[in-house]
């Protein structure tokens, strides 16, 4: 045995001894402790630690050099141990984070720390093994979910990136090796403005140094043109991350197209619309000219033969005999009746047209009026209730023909009971009012509803009800105007209800 070895093993026993202190940091230190011979590397002393981490005893230990016999793993690690023990004989401190292997095979991590000192004369050196198993295994999880994530990124669709704070590549995955039509090579570790000249005057640039400078995140449609002027759209959004800012990039070039193809239609489409526009404009004067100027040219003959008749009624009576007569009171029922019609054509054009003048309309007081005028009208007795009605935001001398022609058609169809009976109520809800007027009357079959609002549609025969099927057809021009909506439910007879619609704003 060396005699230094023996003289160093003697002094570290009796400081042992004699220092309690020093023994007690020796054999209680968390770490595992060697003293060694400066020289040789025999191992003059362990702790308890060194036990526990090499699996040999006191007694063993002390006739071995360190590293111990089967400890080291590999040749690299055996030279890096070297190499610090070298160092620290030179009176330099040393560290390095190694793996050791225990005698009964299984591995552990340490920190291992080499001191330089001297001891009884003899020159040795304390070499500390902390144990960061705990700290390498999650620095292992750690590499192992990195390049898990890499991978995860390098296989998305979307690109991304992350820019340093010098504006140089830190990462690129595949997508954006495409979407930047450069190698990876000519991005990593070079500058945005290197690799795309002019992309700091860009918009999307100032977005970069917004989230890079105030680490806020921003999101933007970028236009971006390559350098041999291809362009591409792409939609960015930009995060901050601790190396500067990460950007994550869709392609949308194929959906830009459709948007701009659909704008093109829609520029298209709202040209055709204001053609067709106008033709309908030109078109509507031009019938609303022929509808007067008809009306008019009509009005002349028909007070002509209703004149005539009438004169013929007045001073032939007496010469003509009952089948005369007959025949002028026809010629003149049917002219007043032509008459009507021509006022409620005019009217129906007149109500698709006026401007509305809207105000809030109490329907209350507004049908007392409307049902003191019709049942002066009316030769029966009628019973014509009308509850307390919700007021509206209407256009007042237009709604007061919806009603006028609703309570008429009720009173007109209604008039064949023995006890004839209208009703008129209405109902809110969160958006519209609806009003409704019900009659006990002959009512109809709800097959033939479709016809009831549209101009000439009559579902009963003239001898049976007069009328010239115009009036539905106006309050459904009416309502339409206000918003609203206009039906009717009915059965034969089992009399019918028709309900219109007002919006509440």
């Amino acid at each position: 045995m060396n005699l230094t070895d023996e003289k160093l093993r003697n002094t570290m026993q009796q400081l042992l001894l004699a220092d309690s202190n020093f023994a007690q940091l020796f054999w209680l230190s968390g770490d595992a402790l060697f003293i060694l011979n400066g020289n040789t590397m025999a191992i003059a002393a362990a702790n308890s630690r060194a036990i526990d981490l090499t699996g040999y005893t006191t007694a063993t230990l002390a006739t071995m050099h360190f590293p111990v016999a089967g400890s080291v793993p590999d040749d690299d690690t055996g030279v890096r141990i070297a190499e610090a023990l070298k160092l620290a004989a030179t009176g330099r401190e040393s560290k390095l984070e190694v793996s050791l292997m225990h005698h009964m095979g299984h591995m552990h991590w340490v920190l291992l720390q080499v001191q330089p000192a001297t001891l009884g004369g003899v020159a040795c050196l304390l070499v500390a093994c902390t144990c960061i198993d705990d700290r390498m295994a999650t620095l292992r999880h750690l590499r192992e979910n990195e390049k898990r994530l890499r991978q995860t990124m390098d296989s998305m669709l979307e690109g991304a990136q992350i820019i340093g704070y010098n504006w140089q590549y830190l990462y690129v995955n595949n997508a954006v090796v495409q979407q930047a039509r450069l190698p990876r090579e000519a991005l990593m570790g070079n500058t945005m403005m290197a690799c795309f000249p002019g992309i700091d005057q860009s918009p999307a640039f100032a977005l970069f140094e917004r989230c890079m400078n105030d680490r806020v995140p921003c999101q933007i449609e970028n236009e971006f043109t390559y350098p041999n002027g291809d362009i591409n759209w792409f939609e960015l959004r930009i995060e901050p991350v601790p190396e500067g800012i990460f950007i994550l990039s869709v392609d949308i070039q194929e959906r830009k197209m459709a948007e701009q193809a659909a704008a093109r239609i829609n520029e298209l489409l709202e040209e055709k619309v204001a053609e067709r526009t106008q033709e309908l404009a030109t078109l509507n004067k031009t019938l609303e000219t022929f509808s007067y100027s008809v009306a008019h040219d009509l009005r002349s003959p028909l007070r002509a033969i209703d004149g005539y008749a009438q004169l013929l009624e007045k001073d032939y009576a007496a010469i003509l005999d009952g089948e005369g007569n007959r025949f002028l009171t026809v010629i003149r029922h049917n002219t007043q009746r032509m008459g009507k019609l021509i006022d409620d054509v005019l009217q129906f054009a007149k109500a698709g047209k006026t401007t509305l003048n809207k105000e809030t309309v109490n329907m209350r007081q507004l049908l007392q009026h409307i049902c003191e005028e019709q049942l002066l009208l009316t030769p029966q007795t009628v019973r014509l209730t009308v509850d307390d009605l919700h007021p509206a935001m209407a256009d007042k001398a237009l709604i007061r023909q919806v009603w006028e022609n609703l309570v008429s058609n009720a009173l007109k169809y209604s008039s064949g009971q023995a006890q004839p009976m209208v009703h008129v109520s209405s109902q809110m809800s969160p958006t519209e009012i609806t009003y409704s007027v019900t009659d006990n009357g002959t009512g109809f079959d709800m097959k033939y509803a479709d016809k009831l609002f549209t101009v000439f549609q009559r579902l009963h025969k003239q001898a049976d009800f007069s009328g010239s099927g115009v009036g539905l057809a106006i309050a459904d021009s009416i309502v339409s105007r206000h918003g609203g909506r206009i039906w009717a439910e009915s059965l034969p007879g089992q009399g019918a209800t028709f309900y219109f619609t007002l919006p509440l704003v």
